[in-house]
């Protein structure tokens, strides 16, 4: 059984081009609903990184991966919509926490576990965890801590 990685994706492109992503992964969605499985996007090869249990919310889309993230597919969108995006991620258990920035075709990753990962511990029963001996409801609440800290 694979842990999950939970992905939060902001594309940045006009809203044209914004349309044209949502409408992209609501087809990929209706796709998953259907076929009862994770999906990739049909152009490009990769090995792996399926999004499963696709959703939006506001302009972000929020999709689950098997064991990591799945960078490398988002590019290949962000490129095929020729957009940028920015892209969480966080799999405690494995402690992979990390922000993908894709601008201007240049990616930059901050590994969020090498600089504070001897500062969390998560609780893989209901995801709640602790950072700097704080309890915090959830691991998507750290995240966003972390993430705080990197600007």
């Amino acid at each position: 059984m694979a842990n999950w990685c939970s992905n939060y994706i902001h594309f940045e492109a006009d809203d044209s081009t914004m349309a044209e992503i949502r409408q992209f992964f609501e087809a990929m969605m209706a796709k998953e609903t259907s076929a009862k499985r994770g999906q990739l996007p049909c152009f490009g090869e990769f090995d792996g990184g399926y999004l499963f249990d696709m959703r939006w919310e506001l302009d972000s889309l929020y999709y689950e991966t098997q064991w990591e993230p799945n960078t490398d597919v988002i590019i290949a969108v962000a490129d095929h919509f020729l957009s940028d995006f920015v892209h969480v991620y966080v799999e405690p258990l494995r402690n992979i926490y990390g922000r993908a920035i894709y601008r201007n075709r240049t990616l930059k990753i901050v590994d969020l576990y090498n600089e504070y990962g001897d500062k969390i511990s998560c609780n893989e029963q209901n995801d709640d965890g602790v950072f700097e001996g704080k309890p915090y409801p959830s691991s998507d609440a750290i995240i966003a801590i972390l993430l705080e800290h990197q600007q």
